[in-house]
């Protein structure tokens, strides 16, 4: 019962929360624009953007926005920002050099994790240029999901800054209509690596409801509002996609405990409801025997 209770509390308090998701591109009007380690003047400043430069804007606490400034995410004001029509790109490596330039001769400036956002501003071969840290810089293309070699724009964004998972691809499907499968870029990028990274292993991942394209009520849910839900089917045995509960003999265990892991490996888990309790880490939820829901921060 306790753990029923906190998850509880986590499900409402992720859709009572007044902050906004959603990455979106944004761009610097000011000449020197603080960027603070939270959503306050009275946080410390950890650095400064500067005039044109753009950052993937990650969600908004009232007048602020947290921003991809470097390694580092940061605050600042958005009296000082406007939106950019930039591409945004999700980092595929475990973590991406950033540089002074587009080679590997230049210096290297810091490193961004993977799922970070940046807005790619340029190209010069297969590198991309970024804003990164108050000043503009380079990073390899190959590291960036969605990216093509011409850095052409990416996949059409909502309003909300959501973008669509794709009806198929490499290691997936997407069960759900496709007005059902929108989410934050953290959370499809994500799915797509986790694909990629499951294609082989077994049957195909079958991926169900992520969110509306912007976000609130979906039917049928409580949660997926947000963009940053997903629900998923376990595995099966046999190599088929059909439907299975984990009381039927066709149920694989084992591969959905790999699945897990993958999800575990390429996403910042809030928390999975899945009633396996052998499974890890998941947490018991009415009617969740014929598939798992996953929520990333």
């Amino acid at each position: 019962m306790r753990v029923r209770n906190l998850v509880a509390a986590a499900v409402a308090g992720a859709l009572c929360c007044s902050v906004a998701w959603g990455a979106t591109a944004k761009e610097v009007t000011a000449s020197a624009l603080n960027v603070r380690s939270g959503p306050s003047t009275r946080n410390a400043v950890i650095g400064q953007a500067h005039r044109g430069e753009v950052y993937a804007a990650l969600r908004q606490s009232g007048s602020w926005w947290e921003i991809q400034f470097d390694g580092r995410r940061g605050w600042c004001h958005g009296s000082y920002l406007r939106s950019s029509s930039r591409a945004l790109r999700g980092v595929t490596a475990a973590s991406l050099n950033v540089r002074t330039g587009a080679s590997t001769r230049y210096r290297a400036l810091g490193a961004l994790p993977r799922g970070a956002q940046v807005a790619v501003q340029g190209s010069s071969g297969s590198w991309r240029k970024i804003s990164f840290g108050g000043r503009q810089a380079w990073c390899h293309g190959s590291y960036l999901g969605g990216s093509g070699s011409s850095g052409g724009s990416t996949r059409p964004t909502s309003r909300r800054g959501f973008i669509q998972l794709a009806a198929s691809g490499r290691g997936f499907y997407n069960y759900s209509p496709a007005s059902d499968r929108w989410g934050t870029t953290r959370l499809i990028y994500g799915l797509e690596r986790i694909g990629r990274r499951w294609s082989g292993q077994g049957p195909r991942m079958g991926v169900g409801d992520i969110s509306l394209a912007n976000g609130g009520p979906m039917p049928g849910h409580v949660s997926h509002q947000l963009g940053v839900d997903v629900d998923v089917k376990p595995v099966r045995n046999d190599g088929s996609t059909a439907p299975v509960t984990i009381y039927q003999s066709a149920y694989s265990r084992t591969l959905t405990q790999r699945l897990l892991n993958l999800f575990v490996a390429e996403l910042r888990i809030r928390l999975i409801l899945f009633n396996d309790t052998r499974t890890r880490p998941t947490q018991t939820w009415p009617n969740h025997h014929n598939h798992f829901h996953a929520r990333i921060y």
